[in-house]
């Protein structure tokens, strides 16, 4: 996770949420950065989900909002995101600032994937190992088509973990795009039909590109442009990193 693409305004940073949660927790305890809607989801996933889940997606969006506040200043604060059609999250211009980068979040388990871009809309996915349980024939159509968006996929043993790197592919395509992850499966004959591939409207509009995060760590990334080289970041894990990390502008 050492190589670079400054060049392209592109940031992409790992978080691992189990070593930086109390931290986070610490930090929105005393200079809340969530909004409204997203302090209420966070009570909903408690009562779905249980604490450490919750809690966990509670750390992501908090890290989130830091690396936006880094970005574009504490106006941020407390503001909740627009939605598009489709479910893309974006900024409005109630937020104060000369340019307002586009962003993406992914989240599972201890970790979260976040990107943010200024070269338009872009999508971010991420999976770790588990069972997968679909016909052999969706699989099929599901993997052509992630072959059709990119390299081909890696030859694997393990048929789950080929699967899941396809399946981040179109995650990916689904959210720099905006049109969601049932359009693309549907578009690209997934669902509701027996062919696999890259609808050209789709591939027009959405490069996606796989991302090393390490073993048994699937993900992709997806914009209508991605450099050739791409750089992902460490989240910083320890109080004392984070504290060094955090926005300078600590006012409203």
């Amino acid at each position: 996770m050492t190589r670079r693409a400054d060049s392209h305004d592109l940031k992409i940073i790992l978080a691992d949420l189990d070593l930086s949660l109390p931290h986070l927790e610490a930090i929105e305890l005393n200079t809340p950065r969530l909004s409204s809607d997203q302090v209420e989801r966070f009570r909903q996933k408690q009562s779905a989900l249980g604490s450490d889940e919750a809690r966990r997606w509670r750390a992501a969006h908090v890290a989130l909002r830091i690396v936006l506040e880094r970005e574009i200043g504490p106006d941020i604060r407390g503001r909740a995101y627009a939605i598009a059609p489709g479910g893309r999250p974006y900024l409005t211009p109630a937020v104060s600032a000369q340019k307002r980068p586009h962003f993406s979040i992914a989240h599972t388990g201890g970790l979260a994937l976040l990107a943010m871009s200024y070269r338009g809309p872009i999508g971010i996915d991420l999976e770790l190992p588990r069972a997968i349980s679909v016909s052999a024939a969706r699989r099929q159509r599901i993997e052509a088509t992630a072959e059709a968006m990119g390299a081909p996929l890696p030859i694997s043993v393990d048929a789950d973990a080929r699967f899941l790197q396809a399946w981040v592919r179109l995650e990916a395509v689904a959210k720099a795009t905006g049109i969601g992850i049932g359009r693309v499966l549907t578009d690209a004959g997934v669902v509701g039909g027996n062919r696999g591939g890259m609808p050209p409207r789709i591939a027009a509009s959405a490069n996606v590109c796989d991302l090393d995060i390490g073993p048994d760590r699937y993900a992709a990334i997806s914009a209508a442009s991605l450099p050739q080289i791409l750089s992902v970041e460490a989240f910083p894990m320890t109080a004392n990193d984070l504290a060094q990390f955090l926005p300078q502008r600590s006012e409203k």
